[in-house]
């Protein structure tokens, strides 16, 4: 996914750790194959009752480890502090790494926690020449010293931004921390200032998880209240107050605009904590194993992502529908999710998985520049696609030829079953674009659009899906021959759950951000062409594909071009562009889109 491209951003970047209760400031330096590192460990507590160990231990995977070594007398406090209390070790130990196994372990014993205090993880990266050079791995454990409830730990999945640990107990549960950095190539110069920090406060908050339980079908509470806080920048903003989210719908928020104030929270909770603002990575909680990081939010990478039905999506809009319910838009984030590894290249006719991502045909393999007067279809009208009906599961008709139609029944195992039919729950709490106005009509991609992409002389079909009263014919349909408006089928995808953004939507580059205001990180796609092969992965989707309809990565739009009947839009790799020049029947990326009610969800949380 996208954490593979994040990664290669910020490999220049420097590694900064999170947890919640002390400070550890380390300097590091690697020169003729060796790290220099010096400690100096510090805490900071905040109305924490809490007795705090450390030691560390220098070793090498395969020998035996040294002795550990006390970093000094534990460090108490009694919660009656003033906030930002510190406290220091005596130790501040000077360490150099020298092999690839070689490694330092920081071990942190936490006594004294009540069932009200938190510990959670975060990392953060900034100004280091090397970070892939080093690794940082995270373990903890929990036991007790009676036999009363031990503390727990909690992790609703490995990729979360934070890991959280919640002592759920008394007075005598432990909380044991391991923290062991390593270097991944001793030749290699890792130059540079780190810090790695631990705040130990009762303030520590759980991040954002997985919205939405498929067992309960049920919205998790918690995890809607952050989403809620991050879109509209206030901290204070829960589903039983959504004045401000209402005052914003109305208003309407961009993508652009989402992403200021997800930074405005950030910002905030960062000087609440004492720690920059944060791109946020996982850690597995598993002991020592290789870590695979992934993004989960990061205003670095001008994106926020939201977990959602085992998918990450990113959001674009806030709005309202015509009951003036507010809708937060969501975009899948990218074509390739975790979820999908493994899934079969050709898992239906025009559509399957390369590598985790998924690509299909627009049409059933069939198009037509030029439609005859007696043609019932059109190979780039968005209501009969293949893609619509079959590959994003909503069913129904889709053209197999400009004369001729198939029907397809919606199906459980479709990857997006959760997101298109009633009886897995979810669908009650998304809104169909027969209820959102701006995408009955008003879409005009030629007033979106300027520069060598832009499209001055012709607005583009399948925009809106609105009739000929709400979308007329004029000049710029070259006097209606492509407005698709008031054709059979073509306001079909109205009443869709699922959805392929327009053009007018999403934008083309930077001068042309379009009605969500997305970034060119919303818009790329994360994995990288095949060299010398222009814009394919130089494999084919599908069941009996050949060459000639070999993937492309580029992203699929529901833009119809805007003078012929076979091509349509699409966006560039990067997501700094976009074309019409792509016929139907080849196979690019899919990436849809989903009204999510948050007036509905908040209404059925306050009733729990």
């Amino acid at each position: 996914m996208k954490k593979k491209r994040f990664w290669k951003i910020i490999g220049s970047l420097a590694m900064v750790l999170v947890v919640v209760g002390a400070s550890v400031g380390i300097t590091w330096a690697a020169l003729s194959g060796n790290v220099n590192a010096s400690f100096n460990v510090t805490y900071t507590a905040r109305n924490v009752h809490a007795i705090i160990s450390g030691e560390y231990v220098v070793g090498s995977d395969g020998t035996a480890s040294g002795q550990p070594s006390s970093l000094g007398q534990d460090l108490t406090f009694t919660g009656g502090e003033p906030t930002g209390t510190e406290q220091k070790f005596k130790e501040t130990p000077d360490i150099t790494l020298k092999t690839p196994d070689a490694y330092v372990e920081f071990h942190y014993t936490i006594q004294n926690l009540s069932d009200t205090d938190g510990f959670g993880v975060k990392l953060q990266l900034t100004g280091f020449d090397t970070a892939s050079n080093l690794q940082v791995r995270y373990s903890s454990s929990t036991r007790t010293t009676t036999d009363g409830t031990t503390a727990q730990y909690h992790c609703t999945r490995s990729t979360l931004s934070n890991l959280y640990v919640t002592p759920q107990g008394n007075e005598k549960s432990v909380l044991d921390i391991g923290i062991r950095i390593s270097l991944v190539n001793p030749i290699k110069n890792a130059t540079g200032t780190g810090e790695c920090t631990i705040f130990l406060d009762s303030l520590a908050e759980q991040p954002a998880g997985e919205l939405f339980d498929t067992s309960s079908k049920e919205f998790d509470a918690y995890s809607v209240n952050k989403i809620l806080q991050q879109i509209s920048g206030n901290a204070n903003v829960n589903f039983s107050y959504m004045t401000t989210i209402d005052n914003l719908a109305k208003q309407k928020l961009t993508s652009a605009q989402i992403l200021q104030n997800y930074n405005k929270v950030n910002a905030a909770s960062a000087s609440n904590y004492s720690y920059a603002n944060a791109n946020y990575s996982a850690l597995e909680n598993s002991d020592y194993s290789n870590t695979d990081y992934s993004v989960s939010a990061n205003s670095y990478d001008a994106e926020i992502i939201i977990e959602l039905g085992g998918l990450f999506w990113t959001p674009v809009y806030l709005s309202q529908d015509d009951q003036e319910n507010d809708i937060l838009t969501l975009w899948l984030a990218d074509n390739q999710q975790d979820a999908w590894a493994g899934r079969a290249a050709d898992e239906g006719d025009y559509y399957g998985f390369i590598d985790g991502a998924l690509y299909g045909n627009w049409s059933a393999r069939w198009y037509k520049h030029e439609p005859a007067p007696t043609d019932s279809y059109r190979s780039n009208m968005y209501g009969t696609s293949y893609i619509r009906s079959v590959i994003l599961n909503n069913g129904g008709l889709y053209a197999t030829s400009s004369t001729a139609d198939a029907t397809s029944s919606q199906s459980e195992s479709n990857v997006f079953a959760l997101f298109t039919m009633e009886k897995f729950g979810l669908t009650k709490f998304l809104v169909t674009p027969e209820h959102v106005a701006w995408q009955e009509s008003g879409q005009r991609a030629k007033t979106q659009l300027t520069g060598t992409y832009g499209f001055p002389d012709y607005d583009l079909p399948n925009e809106n899906w609105g009739g000929t009263d709400k979308v007329p014919n004029d000049d710029f349909y070259e006097n209606g021959k492509f407005n698709y408006a008031g054709i059979e089928g073509n306001d079909t995808w109205k009443n869709d759950y699922l959805w392929l953004p327009s053009l007018s939507e999403t934008g083309c580059n930077e001068n042309s951000t379009g009605l969500w205001g997305a970034t060119p990180s919303q818009k790329a796609l994360s994995n990288i062409a095949t060299p010398g092969v222009a814009h394919g992965l130089n494999q084919s989707v599908g069941k009996g594909s050949t060459e000639t309809y070999l993937a492309h990565q580029m992203t699929w739009l529901r833009s119809g071009d805007n003078d012929m009947a076979g091509p349509v839009c699409f966006l560039q790799t990067n997501g700094t562009g976009c074309n019409n020049g792509l016929n139907a029947h080849y196979s690019c990326a899919v990436r849809p889109a989903f009204h999510l009610n948050l007036t509905k969800i908040a209404q059925e949380l306050a009733k729990a």
